[in-house]
């Protein structure tokens, strides 16, 4: 939502697995700030998924996937990537996941395990990066590599993100 204050956003789509916030709506947001609601009518919601081919999300500007690849199972990671990049095919993505060496500097979290019961797996840097470099190289995107959060000497910042920019032919 943040976005939508900060940038001049002609439309944005919000697309939820779960059915009933789809068909929520604005209604699922709430309480937010009244100063959103100037921006609420350029606001789509859709149910879809990132593992499915959806055509109502071909020619957008941009596809954020915010700590969203984590909690699909591997083998559907190429079915993501078809979806997004492929069928979508948006001029930018960007891709937020949780950096897995972080993950010694949380105290409460046991070794081996992951920062939330539903995450299927978690990258280390270079997964990720291989990851992201064989997505961009088989749908024509260039992609560079950002930290978010404090970067820590030994094991990276927190979140690792990948912007993916659309190379044109």
């Amino acid at each position: 939502m943040r976005l939508l204050r900060r940038l001049t956003v002609a439309a944005a789509a919000l697309a939820l697995l779960a059915p009933a916030l789809a068909h929520a709506g604005t209604e699922a947001l709430q309480p937010f700030p009244s100063d959103l609601l100037t921006v609420m009518d350029r606001l789509t919601f859709l149910q879809s998924s990132v593992t499915y081919a959806d055509e109502r999300l071909a020619g957008l500007d941009a596809v954020v996937l915010m700590e969203v690849v984590e909690h699909v199972d591997p083998p559907r990671l190429p079915a993501l990537a078809h979806a997004v990049f492929r069928t979508a095919r948006p001029a930018a993505v960007v891709v937020t996941t949780p950096n897995s060496e972080y993950n010694v500097r949380f105290p409460s979290l046991q070794a081996g395990t992951f920062r939330h019961p539903d995450h299927r797996f978690e990258w280390t840097r270079p997964e990720f990066g291989a990851w992201a470099g064989e997505v961009a190289d088989r749908y024509g995107y260039t992609v560079e590599f950002r930290p978010v959060g404090a970067v820590d000497p030994e094991v990276g910042p927190p979140t690792q993100l990948a912007l993916f920019r659309r190379e044109e032919a």
